[in-house]
């Protein structure tokens, strides 16, 4: 698991230590005002094309086979070549599921089976577009980027270049979930997040295992964090020079 990640020095996937999307667009710093006009361009026209139906209707888990051509899409875009294939989507058991769950880190990409590994929601309650996003943030992984900034741009970039009006919508919230800014979700995402959350508090609740092993992480300082993977603490001004936004913001110009 570890080894698919960019922990050890030597990757198991033939195609990994990719040049960085942000060296490969090499695009300046974006001033502030833009970017804020970007995202609140993102915000509306998130409202303006979601459909409460078309996300109610939408299958709990992606078509790996749809996800695969999206994101080899979004190599192509970059000029990048082609991974591994991804075999299927299995769901966390044994070791590394209480070391995921505990860990922060609910998913991974086993580079011996070529299978995304990610927690059921038995295990973990969560909102569809965590588990679009989160499988294929996994898939990206199987390409060779072993970054987590890396794999969440170019994640960003299939669901950008996508010509479903839902897809598209995946990226918008990547993007201004990852802001730390405050702005307003459509209600029937609204609605989803909050039973996920008291469900995922019952869940928990029962999960003493997990629980013991996440409060000796978390005082040990051994806990994932959302900086990794682009995302600005709630409340904080976004650095001009963000690899993340800076990358979206030239990829959409």
């Amino acid at each position: 698991m570890v080894s698919s990640q960019g922990v050890t020095p030597v990757d198991l996937v033939p195609s990994a230590y990719r040049l960085r999307p942000s060296v490969a667009l090499k695009g300046p710093s974006v001033e502030s005002d833009k970017l804020q006009v970007f995202l609140a361009e993102q915000e509306k026209q998130l409202h303006d094309s979601f459909s409460a139906e078309a996300y109610h209707n939408l299958p709990e888990w992606p078509n790996l086979a749809q996800l695969e051509l999206a994101i080899g899409a979004a190599l192509k875009h970059l000029s990048y070549p082609k991974g591994r294939e991804v075999r299927r989507v299995k769901k966390l058991w044994g070791l590394t599921r209480l070391m995921g769950l505990a860990y922060g880190g609910p998913a991974y990409h086993d580079v011996i089976s070529a299978e995304v590994v990610v927690a059921s929601h038995e295990d973990l309650p969560s909102s569809k577009f965590w588990k679009w996003t989160c499988v294929a943030h996994e898939v990206v992984h199987a390409q060779g980027f072993t970054r987590e900034m890396d794999t969440e741009i170019i994640t960003w970039l299939a669901f950008y270049l996508s010509t479903d009006p839902m897809k598209q919508n995946f990226a918008r919230m990547m993007l201004l979930q990852k802001s730390g800014q405050e702005f307003q979700w459509p209600a029937e995402l609204l609605g989803e997040f909050k039973r996920v959350r008291e469900e995922r508090k019952k869940v928990q609740a029962e999960q003493w295992l997990v629980s013991f092993f996440r409060t000796l992480g978390e005082s040990s300082g051994v806990q994932n964090s959302g900086a990794k993977y682009g995302t600005v603490s709630k409340g904080k001004k976004i650095p001009e020079d963000h690899e993340f936004f800076r990358s979206v913001y030239k990829m959409a110009h």
